[in-house]
């Protein structure tokens, strides 16, 4: 009985961790829609389905759509992730060196929600 009770326990912990790993995702999708909306970029359904979620910020950093082939190359996409985030900062009025927060773990996953849920500067001032 004990097998079984462990057995029947690692699946609600599974359910639990796919309810959060959903919820994550979920977050996620909706930064990268408030990031395209203050952008000025209509983000759609895309913003929501995996892989193709990024078409709609290369629009807001005035980036070919073709460009996010350069994703599926090593070393490139590691190059073109800092540049296509550079754009975007830089046409949502915020500081482009916070892309640089990305090269730090644990502080890289606030960057995303960073761009979604703050404002531009006041006038003048360069965050």
């Amino acid at each position: 009985m004990d097998a079984m009770d462990a057995a029947q326990g690692g699946g609600e912990i599974g359910i639990v961790g796919i309810i959060i790993i959903l919820g994550i995702y979920l977050f996620y999708c909706y930064c990268l829609k408030l990031i395209c909306e203050k952008g000025g970029v209509e983000p759609g359904v895309l913003v929501w389905i995996p892989l193709i979620q990024i078409l709609p910020t290369l629009k807001v950093a005035s980036l070919h759509p073709a460009l996010i082939l350069l994703y599926l190359v090593p070393v490139v996409n590691l190059v073109f992730f800092f540049v296509h985030w550079w754009k975007v900062c830089e046409a949502l009025q915020r500081s482009p060196w916070l892309v640089l927060m990305n090269l730090v773990p644990v502080v890289n996953l606030a960057f995303i929600p960073l761009l979604a849920f703050t404002g531009p500067p006041a006038a003048g001032v360069r965050v």
